[in-house]
């Protein structure tokens, strides 16, 4: 958990300070935060504003219902876990507290004690559960959340630090995950997004990093974070798991004897070792990150959500964060091969497409420059003939998906040119003057027939496997 000590260094981060003073001004006279937003530009802030910053973001207001309502009754399945990591979590807070205070960077009129902090959390955490129905595990990154915003918002009671965290909660941790095999995602960033990297960056970086997230405001931010940090280790990554994989070959031997079962075993072995050695790694990724790299993070994410399709923002957001409604868009999920875009999104860069295509030759690199890192689609329409004769978007790719059980040889020849390869995306765009570009993504476009919709199924899984 963070130390608020380290946010002092952060003043050094801008040069020019007199924004910091801007915001000041800001946050004293209760500005709004559209206004507090633009002033800090998505910067860390310095220490002595980070309360007050923090509390504008999250939108805390004492007319937020609270803890009114708790019972003081302590039963939660699993309350002498939760007790005990309570206890732990006091502790290191008050230790924070303490250094900071001896750093002069604020004053508390009651320093608090282990067993009143510790009551404090348990009392969050277990109304917390009891009212949403949600389980406590240990290290689902709830603790983490609570006592780093204990350190630096200085909550006046528990009711107010319950306020705090369950805004936090509600805008910014993802209320579940997709199992899988192998190393999959929750495998290693589950930890990032539950604790808001609470329990991976160091004490300097985290302050600096919320002062960011909550800032943007933006619940997908920590997925952007996830996606730079695989990206950036990717080729390291990589080439560590190419090296285990020649390791783990040649433990095997080259002929059949009554070794093979051993050496099978050890090679099991040898394997599982090596696939904790990455998670381990993976794990780690956050780790090095200084506030002084947060400005240019930004940046990037910046970069990717600009790639993302606008209605996932509205379609998808509602089933990751909050208490999504029973009553919700399940059908967007139900047995889908992969996520859906909406119709707006593909005709809007249809029009982006039409523009860059046709526009006079002195106006290209105005357009290119405005075009440039905008989500582009390569439409592969399914539908039958006669359908697509009668009407298709200009830049669709046909294929016929009967073909796959009346003419499996052609439909081959089919999905062949209409692979994602830099050789075949040329040539299918070439004729609307479009170069390869890896930030086109391929889109499937079927007909609501049920048995036209089957063949896209079949189709859909082959071709990505490929």
């Amino acid at each position: 958990m963070a130390s608020s000590a380290s946010g002092s260094s952060l003043d050094d981060l801008s040069a020019d300070d007199a924004w910091e003073t801007e915001l000041e001004i800001a946050l004293l006279k209760g500005t709004d935060f559209a206004d507090i937003k633009s002033i800090s530009q998505a910067r860390p802030v310095p220490a002595r504003l980070r309360r007050d910053l923090w509390r504008s973001c999250l939108r805390v207001s004492p007319s937020i219902g609270g803890m009114s309502n708790f019972t003081e009754i302590y039963d939660l399945p699993n309350q002498e876990q939760l007790h005990s990591v309570c206890v732990t979590a006091a502790s290191k807070a008050i230790a924070s507290i303490s250094r900071a205070m001896s750093s002069n960077l604020f004053i508390l009129k009651e320093p608090p004690n282990v067993p009143q902090l510790t009551s404090d959390f348990e009392s969050v955490l277990t109304h917390f559960c009891q009212t949403y129905a949600l389980p406590f595990v240990s290290d689902n990154g709830w603790i983490s959340i609570l006592s780093t915003l204990y350190v630096f918002l200085h909550p006046i009671d528990r009711e107010d630090l319950y306020v705090c965290f369950t805004s936090v909660y509600h805008r910014f941790i993802p209320s579940g995950t997709q199992d899988s095999h192998k190393l999959a995602p929750e495998a290693y960033a589950k930890s990032w997004l539950d604790s808001l990297f609470a329990d991976c960056l160091s004490d300097e970086a985290l302050p600096a990093f919320w002062d960011i997230y909550f800032l943007l405001g933006e619940p997908l931010f920590g997925m952007l974070v996830a996606l730079v940090l695989l990206v950036n280790s990717k080729e390291r990554l990589m080439e560590k798991e190419m090296h285990i994989d020649q390791e783990t070959k040649e433990t095997l031997p080259l002929n059949e004897n009554d070794h093979v079962k051993v050496a099978e075993r050890n090679a099991t072995i040898t394997f599982s070792e090596a696939r904790n050695e990455i998670l381990v790694e993976l794990r780690g990724l956050p780790k090095p990150m200084r506030p002084s790299d947060l400005l240019a993070l930004v940046e990037i994410t910046r970069a990717y959500s600009h790639k993302t399709p606008s209605s996932f923002n509205t379609s998808y957001l509602p089933f990751l964060f909050g208490a999504p409604s029973p009553d919700s868009d399940n059908h967007l999920l139900d047995g889908a091969l992969s996520l859906l875009i909406s119709v707006e999104d593909v005709l809007s860069s249809q029009v982006s497409c039409r523009r860059l295509h046709r526009s006079p030759p002195n106006l290209d690199i105005e357009i290119e420059g405005e075009e440039e890192g905008a989500v582009r689609f390569f439409l592969v329409d399914c539908r039958p003939a006669e359908q697509y004769n009668a009407g298709h978007l200009e830049t669709a790719f046909y294929l016929d998906t009967e073909l796959m059980l009346t003419n499996p040889s052609e439909f081959n020849i089919s999905v062949q040119v209409c692979h994602l390869r830099p050789s075949s995306w040329m040539f299918v765009l070439s004729n609307i003057g479009l170069k390869y570009s890896p930030a086109y993504s391929l889109i499937p476009l079927t007909f609501c027939s049920v048995s036209l919709h089957l063949f896209c199924h079949k189709f859909l899984p082959s071709f990505l496997a490929k």
